[in-house]
């Protein structure tokens, strides 16, 4: 729940500003802990549908029931890329804190981004749990966005690949 009835990130702002015919949806790619639905829901005066893609297990039965009692948010325990397969998402934990934000389908991502981030880094507390997880293309959920958040951690492109017929079609704002 927000208290101060912001976005979480300024950009969010702008939600306040679409007008989304009403079988139009918004797209959360890399839902992670929800806030980006969460501005969506704040912001957005329409309040279309809200479908999130989280493929982390690790955080998604917290992300699912955040949401269960909303009727606008479908969370989807997925992640989206361009060719359905499996896929290992590098998940960091230091000094045993999991830095969820910072998964990655890349293990040097995952590995590297806390080094020069902190102060006192000690790489013998730094350690990645692999977690697998399911691939779908966007184009196979037949959606008709309006609008798609995209923040996967380098994965953008082939995200971007596996949708492009979506895209293509509904000219979303992304």
């Amino acid at each position: 729940m927000n208290l101060t009835n912001t976005p979480h990130e300024y950009d969010f702002n702008s939600v306040k500003l679409f007008t989304p015919g009403t079988d139009q949806v918004f797209i959360d790619i890399g839902s992670n802990r929800g806030e980006a639905i969460m501005s969506m829901l704040l912001m957005g005066k329409s309040k279309p549908k809200i479908i999130g893609f989280e493929p982390n297990k690790l955080i998604f039965e917290g992300l699912k029931t955040k949401f269960q009692n909303h009727e606008k948010v479908e969370i989807h325990n997925v992640g989206l890329g361009e060719e359905n397969n499996d896929l290992v998402l590098n998940v960091p934990f230091y000094r045993n804190w999991m830095f969820d934000g910072l998964a990655s389908f890349k293990l040097e991502e995952a590995q590297d981004w806390l080094k020069t981030r902190l102060w006192l880094y000690d790489q013998k507390k730094l350690s990645i749990k692999k977690v697998n997880c399911q691939i779908r293309k966007l184009d196979d959920f037949n959606l008709k966005p309006y609008f798609i958040k995209i923040d996967v951690q380098g994965f953008e492109t082939q995200v971007l690949k596996g949708g492009i017929e979506t895209i293509k079609a509904h000219q979303p704002i992304i």
